[in-house]
């Protein structure tokens, strides 16, 4: 559940808006996307001041930050990221490899929501391998100002950047992972698809958190678990359409594989170079069986994929036991972190 003060306007002048609350959601829906482009703008300057001071809680003490710009390869804006370094002497065992491990991390938000000021608080579960990471926490352009297919292009050139500055930054390039939640778990598929079929951009392992990679409400698990009294936060049906909406404004934009990663079927013709794949669903979530489709399409396809599932409703992993993501450092240690 979602704190109250989130659903009021900065200046107290009342509610913002909030994808799950249907009353609002609805009528929206029914107007074309271009007469709401701007109505997210207070949702989305509040999310990005409460997850600011969710990472000065979860993160700041734990990593160093050091905010970048890069050139976008695809338009004349800049990508800003923020590169954290863990802040305390690295252990011994960290020791034994001289380079990082580097990991682009995408954060979620539906496409609509931005990470914070200096970095997505939820990386924070990353923390039992820091002292041997080198994690990029990337700001993308968001939905419905910019409709897919602009966060994945910007994706796809933060982790051509990363890949190319590694060892600059003290990283070893053949070590990389690609990282990402709901929104971004879509925008980590898409990426780990992207070099599947780039030799050159060799992604060692993908993780891909709780995705939204299909444009679709008809699964067991949107019967299951969604909501619609959510009018002060969570996800269901009605934020999920909300977002799917913001990012891809017609059925014809999301035919395009940056947007629903499995749509064109390059997972099959490029099973072979695609990177290791773990994806992590969460068991009392509306985009559950997203994951459980995503993964059975890789299974089908070739891939080299597993599946586990997390007990909870969406964002699990930030309320899971170390037992429960057991597997994800595994994955982790044995793909990103061995020689």
């Amino acid at each position: 559940m979602v704190s109250r003060w989130r659903n009021r306007r900065l200046d107290g002048a009342g509610p913002i808006l909030v994808p799950s609350d249907c009353s609002v959601v609805e009528p929206l829906l029914e107007r074309p996307t271009r007469e709401w482009v701007a109505t997210p703008d207070e949702m989305i300057e509040q999310s990005r001041l409460r997850k600011t001071k969710e990472w000065r809680k979860k993160v700041a003490p734990l990593w160093d930050q050091t905010p970048m710009s890069i050139p976008s390869q695809h338009g004349n804006h800049s990508i800003h990221i923020n590169l954290h370094r863990w802040r305390k002497p690295r252990p011994a065992a960290a020791l034994k490899a001289t380079l990082l491990a580097p990991v682009l991390w995408i954060h979620g938000g539906g496409m609509v929501l931005p990470s914070g000021s200096y970095g997505d608080p939820q990386l924070q579960i990353l923390a039992p391998l820091g002292p041997e990471l080198l994690i990029a926490s990337m700001e993308y352009r968001l939905a419905p100002r910019h409709a897919c297919p602009a966060a994945a292009l910007d994706v796809i050139d933060a982790l051509s950047w990363l890949h190319s500055q590694a060892s600059a930054l003290g990283a070893d390039a053949s070590r990389l992972g690609v990282l990402g939640e709901s929104a971004g778990g879509n925008l980590a598929a898409v990426a780990a698809l992207h070099a599947a079929q780039q030799p050159q951009l060799p992604v060692r392992y993908a993780v891909v958190f709780y995705p939204m990679v299909f444009n679709a409400f008809d699964t067991r698990s949107y019967s299951l678990f969604d909501k619609r009294d959510r009018s002060r936060g969570g996800l269901n049906k009605c934020g999920m359409e909300f977002f799917w909406r913001a990012y891809c404004p017609t059925a014809h934009a999301c035919d395009d594989w940056h947007c629903t990663p499995l749509t064109a079927g390059l997972h099959r013709s490029h099973a072979r170079s695609h990177p290791r794949t773990l994806v992590v669903s969460c068991s009392e979530d509306v985009l559950r069986d997203d994951g459980v489709r995503y993964h059975a399409a890789l299974r089908d396809a070739g891939v080299d994929v597993r599946h586990v599932q997390v007990p909870g409703d969406h964002g699990c992993t930030h309320r899971a036991s170390h037992a429960d993501l057991a597997p994800l450092f595994e994955g982790l240690r044995r793909n990103l972190l061995s020689a």
